[in-house]
């Protein structure tokens, strides 16, 4: 019996040390909760906005938003993406917590994105890609799942995932200090919006890299792994991206 009552004990303690460590471990970082995977989120909105009227390319709207029980008024949300939303009628958005008001966050987040995961009947595909780059060891964006419910009405099952900005630079590398690019593209021309930093970095590696010295312009090992796990996971959407920065750089003309 007293073999037994240490043991007892033991057991205690060691279930109390993991429930203190666990709790500690709550919410150390910017998004732990709201990219918390292991369970469903709940967003609701509510704004004079009618879900069906929002279309490729609409503005940021105001509103006032829950998750998961906390109240976030003034937020903006917009519809978001290219063929998810063109061949949808569940929209794809965008939720910005600090456009209307500043330095206003959720769990230290200042922009999430609701994705509809368009031809995924799964809706693994997105999180299982980023899970997949994490592991490789690139800065891929977290994710979770939220049932959306849009002015008392459920409009479907999206992904929640983390928007590439400052803070994600701040969180998956040692400062947030870096330039930062989106490229944006049409059937037309291929351009660049410049989201941190200048264009001027952005212009002397276009203007400079080509052949012979591409690996002093980017981690050629990284690059070939990175292009590698896209083949895999068969996402061609950055690959053709890629593609044709890569002919940008080699021949500006050759996409004008």
């Amino acid at each position: 019996m007293r073999i037994r009552s240490i043991f007892d004990r033991r057991i205690l303690m060691i279930a109390i040390s993991w429930f203190l460590t666990s709790s500690l471990s709550i919410a150390q970082n910017a998004g732990d909760n709201i990219f918390d995977n292991s369970y469903l989120h709940q967003i609701k909105i509510s704004t004079s906005t009618p879900f069906e009227s929002l279309e490729f390319g609409g503005d940021y709207f105001l509103a006032d938003i829950e998750i998961d029980g906390v109240s976030i008024d003034s937020v903006a949300i917009k519809p978001k993406g290219f063929i998810s939303i063109l061949v949808s009628d569940q929209t794809p958005l965008r939720i910005d917590f600090n456009r209307y008001i500043d330095n206003l966050e959720y769990d230290g987040i200042k922009k999430i994105n609701l994705s509809n995961n368009l031809d995924d009947e799964y809706l693994q595909r997105e999180n299982l890609a980023y899970l997949l780059d994490r592991r490789a060891g690139y800065a891929g964006p977290r994710t979770a799942f939220a049932e959306v419910i849009y002015n008392d009405v459920f409009v479907g099952l999206y992904g929640l995932g983390e928007h590439v900005d400052k803070t994600f630079l701040s969180h998956y590398f040692a400062d947030d200090k870096g330039d930062l690019y989106k490229g944006t593209i049409d059937p037309i021309e291929f351009d660049v919006d410049v989201k941190r930093g200048t264009i001027d970095n952005y212009s002397e590696y276009i203007n400079s890299a080509n052949a012979s010295n591409f690996s002093e312009y980017v981690h050629f090992r990284n690059y070939l792994k990175y292009m590698a796990l896209q083949m895999l996971i068969s996402d061609w959407d950055p690959i053709l991206t890629i593609g044709i920065i890569i002919i940008s750089i080699m021949n500006p003309k050759a996409i004008s």
